[in-house]
């Protein structure tokens, strides 16, 4: 049994794409297209009666189809406020195939046929509009070279910043400082649900599927991204700091830089915080106790009792008064 691998080749075709060797519409459409253009080929081909068709399917066993070949997507053009327009081209190539080997082949063969066997099964998919093809089998060639290339358009969505100008970085980094072992959440903002957004930490692309592993050995496993592309950290460690960013269509939306502060530096920064907090409350304290004034009495050698002072007063005031009724009886 003789096996094809499908594989592409870049070949000599018939000029340029122009508008009238192009069809465009959406992924949908390109079923009409495929209808239109390559369904009624791929048929012809299986029951063709007219050479050298025939001979190549009932003698050599090999079968030709025509198949659609995908380029990617390429990035999203802007035609309106977030909103956009993407495109992938469709080029028509011909693949040919051996359908079993068990027949008996022609013993003698000319040069012409081995040249046209061996270019027709060296496992590439032949361009429809290949001039080599053209040259080797005309006769298949003048049936595929007039297929249109497709070229399907999808809406897409574009981020605020991208869409009107190269945002300022500086603007678009921040910086976080979280406590070890809690749950951080970083969020691109201006970000479309459902868009093409990738999450890197320094120049390393981060998987979304981290946090489904749970192995030991894993770099990141407290790593996760959500559906809307929120990248979760749980229980962040040291090995969790540095660099984060988040790109759309290879183009940098937002940078994080996370700090991660160990529970001593926590424990030392509280520390500090709650000693200056208590010594100000004491030098409060101490500056109310320091406020009294002492007030006291004093006599020629001894201090005056405070609680009888105002005894001795009126008990001073009396002796005199009596002094001056001795003197005045006297007289």
């Amino acid at each position: 049994m003789f096996y094809m691998v499908p594989l592409y080749t870049c070949g000599v075709t018939f000029g340029v794409i122009n508008a009238s060797k192009l069809r465009t519409g959406t992924l949908n459409q390109w079923l009409d297209y495929k209808r239109t253009y390559i369904d009624p080929i791929n048929k012809r081909f299986k029951v063709a009666e007219d050479e050298p068709l025939k001979s190549l399917r009932l003698n050599f066993n090999l079968n030709f189809k025509i198949i659609t070949v995908w380029e990617n997507w390429g990035e999203c053009t802007e035609i309106d406020h977030q909103k956009g327009i993407r495109r992938k081209l469709g080029r028509c190539r011909l693949r040919a195939s051996v359908k079993d080997n068990t027949q008996e082949m022609v013993p003698k063969r000319s040069k012409a046929v081995r040249n046209a066997l061996s270019y027709l099964t060296d496992g590439f998919d032949i361009p429809c509009r290949s001039l080599r093809l053209n040259k080797t089998v005309p006769k298949i060639s003048k049936i595929v070279r007039d297929i249109p290339d497709y070229q399907a358009e999808e809406m897409c969505f574009v981020a605020k910043k991208m869409a009107k100008h190269k945002p300022n970085k500086y603007k678009l980094k921040s910086m976080k400082q979280v406590p070890e072992n809690s749950h951080v959440t970083l969020s691109c903002t201006e970000v479309i649900p459902n868009s093409d957004l990738k999450w890197f930490k320094e120049e390393k692309l981060l998987n979304s599927l981290f946090r489904k592993s749970t192995c030991k050995s894993e770099e990141e496993p407290h790593i996760s991204v959500d559906t809307n592309h929120s990248l979760h950290i749980l229980h962040i460690s040291k090995k969790e700091e540095g660099n984060y960013s988040c790109l759309l269509n290879g183009k940098t939306v937002q940078e994080f830089e996370v700090k991660v502060l160990s529970k001593a530096t926590l424990l030392n920064q509280e520390f500090i915080r709650y000693s200056i907090y208590l010594g100000f409350v004491l030098s409060l304290t101490m500056t109310c106790y320091c406020a009294g004034v002492c007030v006291a009495w004093h006599r020629k050698s001894s201090f005056a009792d405070p609680l009888n002072l105002h005894k001795k007063e009126n008990y001073g005031q009396s002796a005199s008064q009596c002094e001056q009724r001795k003197l005045l009886e006297w007289n």
